[in-house]
């Protein structure tokens, strides 16, 4: 899988996904490729919450001034948000990926 895009004359051209697409694509191809479909919730507070945290990553590490360095506790709180969403949400997908794999055995 290749972040390419081919344009009307026939020629492959990079294509760089943001963040928010890359991540509904990889969840969704990965349960397509296990033969289930991905039951993660892409509208609640937790999806929310990692989106806004790949923005503070993105701030904190490319910073346009030093206040974009600062980790407010706002910040921290969203960022514990997303991970308790992100990290449940892969995981239910990776059992249910090797629930799959024992129904081929």
């Amino acid at each position: 899988l290749m972040d390419t895009e081919i344009d009307q004359r026939g020629k492959s051209q990079k294509r760089f996904l943001s963040f928010r697409d890359n991540i509904t694509f990889v969840f969704r191809m990965f349960a397509k490729v296990h033969g289930f479909d991905c039951e993660a919730d892409f509208r609640c507070k937790g999806w929310s919450a990692l989106l806004e945290a790949s923005e503070i990553r993105n701030r904190v590490t490319h910073p346009k001034c030093s206040r974009d360095l600062d980790l407010s506790d706002d910040d921290l709180a969203k960022i514990r948000e997303a991970a308790e969403w992100y990290f449940p949400t892969r995981d239910r997908l990776v059992a249910q990926a090797i629930a799959e794999l024992k129904k081929g055995i």
